[in-house]
This record gives C-alpha cells, sequence and structure tokens, in this order.
C-alpha cells in the first residue's frame, strides 16, 4: 500500500503531496507492526525516498518566500527542513539561505556560523563554493577571518 501511495503522489513536489504524506504513515506501521520483515530494508529506503520529497517541498516553500522578501516566513520553513529532516541535499540548502537570511538582517555572527556549519556538515555539498565565497564576505564584514581558512 506504502509503495502505491508514493508512485500515485506527484513527482512535481510544488503538488500536493497528500499520498506522500499517507506513505510516510503506512511505512512506519508496516516497519513497527513487521520487524522482522525481509522488506524492512526496502521499506526504510522507500521512507527516505518520501521524507526527501516532503523536505524539497518544504525547501522550495522557504526559497520562494526568500525570493519575495519575507525572510521571517523563510525562516520558518527553512528551519524546518534542518532540523526535521534527514535529507543533506535541502538541509545544506537550508543553511545556507537561512545564513542569507542572517547577513541581510546584519546578524553576521549567526551567518558566519550557519555557513561554517554547511561547509563541515556537507563536505561536497553542491553549494559548498558559494557557502565558502559567502562566508568570506561576511567574515570581511566582520573584520574577522578565522571561522574558516582557505584549506576548507
Amino acid at each position: 500500500m506504502a509503495k502505491s501511495y508514493f508512485l500515485s503522489a506527484p513527482r512535481n513536489e510544488g503538488l500536493d503531496q497528500s499520498d506522500t504524506y499517507t506513505a510516510i504513515n503506512e511505512i512506519e506501521n508496516f516497519i513497527e507492526d513487521f520487524p522482522l520483515s525481509p522488506l524492512q530494508d526496502e521499506a526504510v529506503d522507500l521512507l527516505d525516498q518520501c521524507r526527501a520529497r516532503i523536505a524539497k517541498k518544504t525547501f522550495r516553500t522557504g526559497e520562494q518566500y526568500y525570493k519575495v522578501g519575507n525572510y521571517e516566513s523563510a525562516r520558518i520553513y527553512l528551519e524546518q527542513v534542518v532540523t526535521e529532516f534527514e535529507a543533506p541535499e535541502w538541509r545544506g540548502c537550508a543553511l545556507y539561505l537561512l545564513a542569507a537570511i542572517d547577513e541581510k538582517q546584519k546578524q553576521y555572527e549567526d551567518s558566519a556560523s550557519k555557513l561554517g556549519n554547511l561547509i563541515e556538515a556537507f563536505p561536497g555539498h553542491k553549494w559548498e563554493k558559494k557557502a565558502k565565497s559567502k562566508l568570506k564576505d561576511v567574515q570581511s564584514v566582520m573584520g574577522d577571518t578565522s571561522v574558516v581558512s582557505d584549506s576548507t
């Protein structure tokens, strides 16, 4: 059932993901009810895919709020991605945008901290170069270059 719900949910994360949420519930119930099933690995993998889809949807919502300058609403969605989802790609992107919001709001230490976390926690992330560049910019405003070295 869970797989059917997952497959019936739209691949475009911007659309209604009710079936993805239903799939998550079904998978969690399956994992709990049948801990010795040979399908456990497949269930866990499908659960990760479902959660990644929801993380992407949540990130995209936060990103849209960021683009229109509604930073407080963006922060709510982006912080949700960072705290509630185990999806490294989207967590890294969310950290970057949260750091950008902090920078725009002149919270330079918070911005530098988030950028440093992104660089350290997600090496090789698709936005790692952008994060390093932005961190240097933030550090120059702060007058501090000790947060990241050229070797990171």
